[in-house]
């Protein structure tokens, strides 16, 4: 057990925490070879974004929830980014709040918790991290208006007062009550781990959900408020998330491709729409328009492909 942390905001100490031990099975067949939190989000990947976000709000500790030692052989000790990363095992998929919970020997903080698999633009990410050290807050949600009922069933949904308390939250709801969505950042005070601790696993997955946890504490008499502060955000579900991750981020940038400096790409092809990773390599002739090329893949155009990943051996149709 460690008391060391990473103040953020006048002399609240913060820890992160990003859970990314998810099986990633309806990301096939790319959940055999890469974890969804080292897809690329343009020109790094999700989780270095997320650990970005993080130093930015001033954050210096993170706790990694992992399943493998493929992102802790990526990321290292995270002093690349000015960070000191460590890396707690969740050995059984039991659910989001689960993975949460396995992290309540190794910190006695305030935490900002981001899921592995969820990319958000996030502005003023400190604001939240302030909104926090109130006294009348237990937890803070990012959230944004969603106009889509679809988009709405994938997430939770927020039900709160003008002031912006939070008074319900939905997981995944058939008939949302509102067009506040949840978007995957979630910020607590310790009070949280004494709700898991009596969290039942919910009848919808059978797993142990964050929402239903959350919704305790607000049953339970504390305060928990929400920030619409979210941008452009997507979860990597399915393969075809990939694609619209990296095309809305470079629309966001004004950007019209990413190719690395570390790719290869001959005179004959073009590139619209599309991210091409570290050491690709696109011969042959034709364009790709709304792909993803993932590093140290090579790829013989024969033509014009659209809304495409390619990895090593590995070429999917979105």
């Amino acid at each position: 057990m460690t008391n060391d942390a990473s103040k953020a905001g006048g002399d609240v100490m913060v820890t992160g925490v990003i859970l990314a031990a998810g099986l990633g099975s309806r990301m096939s067949p790319f959940d055999r070879t890469y974890p969804k939190a080292l897809m690329p989000a343009v020109d790094r990947p999700l989780v270095v974004h997320q650990l970005e976000q993080m130093r930015d709000a001033g954050i210096r500790r993170v706790l990694l929830v992992v399943r493998g030692g493929a992102l802790k052989d990526w990321l290292g000790d995270g002093s690349a980014w000015g960070l000191r990363l460590e890396y707690v095992a969740q050995d059984e998929p039991l659910g989001i709040a689960h993975a949460l919970w396995v992290t309540r020997s190794h910190v006695q903080t305030p935490i900002v918790v981001m899921l592995g698999d969820v990319y958000c633009t996030i502005r003023d990410f400190r604001s939240a991290v302030e909104r926090l050290r109130s006294d009348n807050a237990a937890a803070v949600l990012l959230s944004k208006q969603e106009p889509s009922v679809e988009a709405m069933r994938k997430n939770f949904s927020i039900s709160a007062t003008d002031a912006g308390r939070v008074v319900k939250v939905v997981e995944k709801p058939l008939r949302p009550e509102s067009d506040i969505k949840g978007c995957g950042v979630y910020l607590f005070k310790p009070v949280i781990f004494d709700v898991l601790a009596h969290t039942p696993r919910s009848l919808l997955r059978n797993e142990y959900e964050l929402t239903d946890a959350i919704q305790q504490l607000i049953d339970e008499g504390h305060a928990v408020w929400h920030l619409q502060n979210v941008g452009v955000d997507v979860n990597l579900t399915v393969p075809r998330d990939i694609v619209e991750l990296n095309v809305n981020l470079l629309k966001e940038a004004g950007q019209e491709r990413y190719i690395s400096p570390a790719a290869e790409v001959a005179a004959t092809v073009y590139v619209v729409d599309s991210t091409i990773c570290a050491g690709a390599k696109l011969t042959g002739h034709g364009t790709l328009t709304r792909c993803v090329v993932l590093a140290d893949t090579h790829v013989e155009l024969q033509g014009n492909y659209a809304g495409s990943i390619f990895a090593p051996g590995l070429a999917v149709h979105c």
